[in-house]
């Protein structure tokens, strides 16, 4: 499932995007997320560090931990299928630059 960002959804494991498009930057941000500590739903990550960063934000996370080939929870099957997903956001975001960030399985 997709959602609007929200720091109550966060832990919400059936969200696998939040997105903040607020159209104020010509650049979207990607953030994916790794693998995650422990058990349990992988954390968007980069939420703080990029608070204050002027610009548009995806954080997109793999809730079922298999980097990413079982596709996004609520929105793809498979990596090509989520390949087609990101694409419509980042058209939608009507960003000109588009940046990638993550690490691990990220």
């Amino acid at each position: 499932m997709r959602a609007e960002f929200s720091p109550d959804l966060m832990k919400d494991a059936s969200v696998s995007v939040m997105t903040d498009f607020d159209g104020s930057s010509e650049v979207l941000l990607i953030s994916f997320a790794g693998v995650g500590i422990g058990v349990g739903v992988p954390y968007f990550e980069f939420l703080k560090i990029l608070r204050g960063v002027p610009v548009q934000k995806m954080f997109v996370r793999d809730v079922y931990k298999s980097w990413y080939h079982a596709g996004l929870k609520g929105l793809s099957a498979n990596v090509d299928q989520s390949v087609e997903v990101l694409r419509g956001m980042i058209e939608e975001s009507g960003a000109r630059r588009v940046l990638t960030l993550g690490n691990s399985m990220g």
